[in-house]
Order: C-alpha cells, then structure tokens, then sequence
C-alpha cells in the first residue's frame, strides 16, 4: 500500500448503533467494513475503526456533530443505505464503485496505489444531509494540516502496534 496523497477533514461524539437510532443531531454514517487501516468494521469490538472513525472523533469535538455509524456487519451495505436515504454520510467509499450514484456530493480523502491499481477513496453525502452540516465537515478538512494528519496516522499506527504487541505477548 503506497500513498501518493491524503488529503482528510471532518466532527463532538462518533456512537455505534445496533438499532440504527440517534438523536436528532447525529449524522447517520454508513461505514466500509473491509478498507482497512482507513476504515474497517471489528467484529471483536463491534465497531468501525480505523483513521477515518479517529478522524471524525476530532470533527466531532471542534465542530460538535455527532456521528452515529449504523450498524453493519463484516458485509457492505453502503450503496443500499445511500440509495435507500437510511444515512446522511458515506464514508470511505472507494471512487467509482456504484455507491456513488447515489451521492450527489463527495470530498476526496485520499489516492493510494495497491497492486499497480490507483484508487481514490472519499466520504459522500446523500440528500438527507443539510448543507450547513456538510459545508462545516468540508471545511474542517480543507483547513486539516499537514501535521495534524500526520498525528493522526501515526498515532493510530503506534496504538495497532500496541494491540499487536499484547496480542503476540499474551500468547508467549
């Protein structure tokens, strides 16, 4: 996994619902349960994790929007949800899939190389979420640096090697 560029922003709470519920501030996310590290579903854990959930975390405290994943389980089920309006947001969608017919805006997160193929992975908003809520998530990425994003990644790589290291030390 090469990545050419990564280019990320978004919001003060990011909940996991199993009866697909929120209150009446959360932004319903459809998460992609197998792009991992970028986003990925933990059956053990029973939550969406990976840079772009840690991502959303920090949108979530310096802008106050909740994000509120729906339940899924290890299968995709991002194009039904979008298609059917059952959530605001898709995350981590990869370019070109058919999960983008149903999104009438997205952001650009990322472009990486794997196996000498390009792909661009973004977030897209469906029509049920409100312009002023997508204008602040874009504009927290937009001004996201350079440096912040570096944190972040390097901070979630430091914290897989720690359950890596428990993992392999609790089984020695």
């Amino acid at each position: 996994l090469t990545v050419s560029s990564l280019t990320l922003t978004c919001s003060a709470d990011v909940a996991f619902s199993k009866n697909n519920s929120g209150d009446e501030n959360s932004l319903f996310v459809a998460g992609n349960p197998d792009l991992y590290p970028i986003e990925y579903y933990n059956r053990l854990t029973g939550k969406y994790e990976g840079l772009l959930p840690q991502l959303y975390e920090r949108i979530s405290e310096q802008t106050g929007i909740d994000f509120t994943y729906i339940y899924s389980s290890s299968e995709n089920q991002q194009a039904y949800l979008a298609k059917n309006q059952q959530v605001d947001m898709v995350s981590a969608y990869v370019m070109g899939s058919d999960v983008g017919d149903y999104l009438p805006e997205d952001y650009t997160m990322l472009h990486f190389t794997h196996e000498g193929n390009e792909y661009t992975v973004a977030i897209g908003f469906t029509e049920n979420c409100d312009a002023q809520t997508r204008d602040r998530i874009k504009a927290y990425l937009a001004n996201l640096t350079e440096s912040e994003l570096t944190d972040l990644t390097v901070s979630f790589v430091m914290e897989q090697g720690k359950l890596k290291m428990t993992e392999y030390w609790a089984w020695v």
